[in-house]
């Protein structure tokens, strides 16, 4: 078939097919189409206990709509005295702050280096730390596993610590020789 038809008339023609598709799922009858299809997953015995929430969760991240994901902030977890990046998701739960009388919020912390999964966690809201790095710059933190912080971040002292050791390093001495 190569020798017939060039492999590139194949990704055209892929390309051609599915501009087509979604043009038509656009319009009225594509809607339409669209809206039986997902009545139908909705009723398939294995595909129904899993497709309401798999189609919320893509929604929620491929939505144009702006979210309260861009607050970064520092969170006591997974116990006092650490703390973990993370973001504020939510207002929390009702029964949550009914059964504690406290207002707690939800903040998804990521996991190193996959920042795609992580937990979901009610804090109290008095509990959390403000950071004033971009989402971007917090995703960047947890996929480094805390290597690449921002400059605005970084602590002075450690910065010499770190200048200093690396100067260490290069004259050939050790860096538990080096007076501290």
């Amino acid at each position: 078939v190569r020798a017939v038809v060039h492999p590139l008339v194949g990704v055209l023609v892929s390309v051609i097919v599915v501009l087509t598709v979604g043009y038509f799922a656009s319009g009225f009858l594509g809607r339409r189409m669209v809206a039986g299809m997902d009545r139908a997953a909705k009723n398939l015995p294995v595909i129904r206990s899993v497709y309401p929430y798999t189609k919320q969760l893509v929604e929620f991240f491929t939505a144009e709509t702006e979210f309260d994901f861009d607050t970064v902030v520092a969170a006591p977890y997974p116990t006092d005295g650490v703390y973990a990046i993370a973001f504020v998701t939510g207002p929390g739960l009702r029964s949550v702050h009914e059964a504690l009388g406290e207002r707690l919020v939800s903040c998804f912390v990521p996991t190193s280096p996959m920042p795609m999964t992580g937990f979901t966690v009610f804090i109290r809201e008095d509990r959390l730390i403000p950071l004033p790095i971009s989402v971007d710059e917090a995703l960047r933190v947890t996929v480094s596993a805390g290597v690449l912080i921002p400059t605005s971040e970084t602590p002075e002292e450690l910065e010499g610590a770190l200048t200093a050791l690396g100067a260490a390093r290069e004259r050939g001495g050790s860096a538990a020789n080096e007076p501290t």
